[in-house]
């Protein structure tokens, strides 16, 4: 009761400050309105509780800390397959970059997520809700205006992990959406620290950088926020050095003799140590050979 009463108060004070202020800044009676109600509306919406939200978290040792943010970041940061090869590679190198790379971002509806000409420092994957994704041939080489929904567990601007990315629309969301966000400069930190794991990362670095410079028409669609034409991890794959694809079909191999083993799965640990074949573990769990 005693929580609920502190909380109407701090809400009242808010109220009082907001109209404060549009009053001494002459604002608009139309656009105070405007203001206003939204307030009214994200007064109203009920967000669910974040780290920051639970004190109770600060008496964790930094070990169990790290292991909390890891199982709940794991399943998102899974979908994107480079993450999972790192995960395979390393799970306590992953636990790190989840205490210090990603992080949790709530947008209330209508709420923009980044704008056209803005320089990119984050990847974002969208865990609930939805957004839309607009692009104008005023910011972007398209010859109209062009609208895309964006649903539940789309990766949004990858590009921004591995070049100096800025974006060519706006994204903004329809209802009150939850994301997953990771920087590009404290993931590249991090990943200093496993020396494996670096050469990956700069050979899938270097394979998608030139995937963004060749993408203009005729030959593929210019790159945006949502997509880079050509950068499907198994392309990317088949591009890089021997060494690298060696080091990714041995990490899939391992998890395919976790569950079975047969003398066929024996023939195919050879042919991926000898870089006679390719061997991959997709976004989705699936080990597949790559045929070229």
């Amino acid at each position: 009761m005693m929580d609920y009463q502190m909380m109407q108060k701090d809400i009242t004070i808010k109220r009082r400050t907001l109209r404060r202020y549009l009053r001494e800044n002459e604002v608009p009676a139309n656009i105070s309105v405007l203001v206003q109600r939204q307030v009214e509306q994200r007064f109203r919406e009920r967000e669910r509780l974040g780290e920051h939200d639970v004190s109770a978290l600060q008496l964790l040792s930094l070990a169990l800390r790290s292991q909390l943010r890891f199982e709940i970041y794991q399943p998102h940061l899974m979908r994107l397959p480079i993450f999972r090869l790192w995960i395979g590679m390393d799970c306590k190198l992953m636990h790190r970059v989840c205490m210090k790379v990603v992080d949790s971002l709530r947008l209330p509806p209508r709420d923009d997520l980044f704008a056209a000409g803005d320089l990119a420092s984050r990847a974002y994957m969208l865990v609930k809700g939805s957004l839309s994704y607009e692009q104008s041939p005023i910011s972007a080489p398209v010859s109209e205006e062009t609208h895309t929904k964006v649903e539940k567990g789309t990766w949004i601007c990858e590009a921004a992990l591995w070049v100096e990315w800025t974006h060519v629309g706006k994204a903004e969301s329809i209802g009150a959406c939850e994301l997953v966000s990771v920087d590009a400069a404290s993931l590249s930190e991090v990943l200093q620290q496993n020396i494996v794991v670096k050469e990956v990362a700069v050979e899938y670095c270097r394979q998608y950088h030139k995937r963004v410079v060749n993408a203009c028409p005729p030959h593929a669609p210019w790159p945006t926020d949502l997509e880079v034409p050509f950068t499907d991890y198994c392309d990317l794959v088949v591009s890089m050095s021997k060494h690298v694809q060696v080091l990714i079909g041995q990490d899939a191999m391992h998890q395919l003799t976790l569950n079975r083993g047969s003398r066929a799965i024996e023939k195919l640990c050879e042919e991926v140590a000898a870089s006679k074949s390719i061997v991959v573990v997709t976004g989705k769990g699936a080990i597949i050979r790559v045929v070229f």
